[in-house]
């Protein structure tokens, strides 16, 4: 799974070489849409809460909270990751679920 931050680049799909943080202001609706089909494609609650403060059209679709909180999950049990790791950075998800 990646974990996509503002600068990181699109690596596949129509905006391919452009960062999160241009995605978002052109077209919102497309981190939805990641959010839900990319199974690679990974955004954190603060990284979530930096792009509504870019362009505060974003919303990110129930559907598309829990696929994010789903992958988060996995990732969790993928890396053995005890709930005292990482506190905070992904309460977003811990919170969702």
């Amino acid at each position: 799974m990646k974990f996509y931050d503002l600068e990181s680049e699109f690596k596949f799909g129509k905006y391919e070489g452009k960062t999160l943080q241009e995605v978002v202001k052109i077209d919102p609706e497309y981190i939805n849409t990641c959010s839900i089909t990319e199974k690679d494609f990974f955004i954190a609650g603060p990284v979530i809460e930096d792009l509504k403060k870019l362009n505060p059209e974003l919303n990110l679709s129930d559907s598309a909270l829990q696929s994010l909180t789903d992958k988060h999950s996995a990732w969790k049990q993928e890396m053995d990751i005890d709930e005292d790791d990482e506190e905070g950075t992904y309460d977003y998800f811990d919170e969702q679920a």
